[in-house]
């Protein structure tokens, strides 16, 4: 079930977990977006509590407050943590999922999510700088918004569209129990190629696919067969879906397959499923930041939409918001929440705006 309040955001990372003598150990930043202060942390595996031996926090972070996208953040220059966990590392479960929830003067916030000695190997260097660089950091981000932010529970069929090399399935699959389901599609046949190699062997777990969805695209897909606009989501998903993930597919659609796609999602999402799905909205604010040159993405209007390059207008495309809510509203859907990026330059959650859609009938 969608959460109708969210939590106090923040942006942060934990960047491992090591042992620490008997006990093991946490390394991370979190900063909130706003002026809340960051009083403490909590930890668990589960659903249970790990105690803490000690925390450390507001510990200087010069590499944080460098960060673009982290110097419109109050404190950000001291927002690293190290937090003792009370528990023996060696009883921490291989490929499990720690939650490390930071406490604020404005109440719980949003929880960090760390891949514990992850069981699956680790793609190349290449592949991953092919979807943009990330993968376990990309995983934990978008594993807490999943939960969170939209929802999603441990018993799930998930149907992710334009699954890459496999970033969000990773997170996925030390979150999922026995009882669900992913399938991935991408475009990309070589991404896919990594996918299957990296995770569709996974013993334990819900049972993870990846398909091939030979649609065209003038970037990423050029002998594609089909056309986005004849794309029947029906012919991958073998019934209903609880959850629908769509990050970064937006972002290289025209409107009017941005609108099919959406459509295609509402006909096979459950009545009382959730999507989050990822974009560049133009709004005025955001045009006036990117008229300004403030946004990290240099877009200019081509014919209804925004685009950084007019010879490969699909490698990045910002959708007007008008245009936006329209497709969203005759696909049968409705925004639960919509959380602008920081891509704009701006205070924001991720580098695109954030939406989390719910059937609308």
């Amino acid at each position: 079930m969608i959460p109708s309040q969210l939590p106090v955001l923040g942006r942060g990372h934990v960047d491992t977990c090591v042992p620490a003598g008997r006990e093991a150990a946490l390394w991370g930043y979190f900063q909130t977006l706003g002026d809340s202060e960051v009083l403490g942390f909590d930890v668990s595996l589960a659903g249970r509590d790990v105690p803490l031996h000690s925390a450390a926090l507001g510990q200087p972070s010069p590499d944080i407050a460098a960060l673009s996208h982290c110097t419109v953040l109050p404190a950000a220059d001291r927002c690293r943590f190290h937090l003792n966990l009370a528990v023996p590392f060696e009883s921490l479960p291989e490929h499990s999922v720690l939650t490390v929830r930071p406490r604020t003067s404005s109440g719980a916030a949003l929880g960090l999510r760390y891949l514990h000695r992850l069981t699956t190997p680790r793609p190349d260097d290449a592949a991953i700088r092919s979807v943009g660089g990330g993968y376990e950091a990309v995983a934990q981000e978008y594993l807490a918004y999943m939960i969170e932010l939209a929802g999603l529970p441990a018993k799930a069929r998930v149907l992710e569209v334009g699954c890459g090399i496999g970033r969000m399935a990773l997170g996925l699959s030390a979150f999922l129990g026995e009882a669900s389901s992913y399938v991935g599609l991408d475009v990309m046949p070589d991404a896919l190629a990594v996918a299957r190699a990296t995770l569709a062997a996974r013993a334990a777990g819900a049972r993870f696919s990846f398909q091939h969805l030979d649609v065209y695209n003038g970037w990423y897909n050029p002998s594609g067969v089909l056309r986005a606009r004849e794309v029947q989501l029906a012919s991958y998903a073998a019934d209903k879906v609880d959850f629908i993930l769509m990050t970064s597919l937006l972002t290289h659609l025209f409107p009017e397959d941005m609108a099919h796609y959406l459509a295609q999602c509402r006909a096979v999402l459950a009545p009382d499923g959730a999507m989050l799905v990822t974009s560049w909205i133009m709004d005025e604010r955001t045009k006036a930041a990117t008229r300004a040159g403030r946004s990290a993405i240099a877009f200019h209007e081509l014919d209804g939409y925004w685009v950084e390059s007019e010879s490969n207008p699909e490698g990045a495309l910002a959708h007007e918001e008008a245009t936006l809510l329209t497709a969203i509203d005759a696909a049968g859907l409705r925004i639960v929440h919509r959380i602008p990026g920081f891509w704009s330059g701006s205070v924001g959650l991720s580098f695109q705006d954030l939406l989390v859609l719910a059937p609308s009938a």
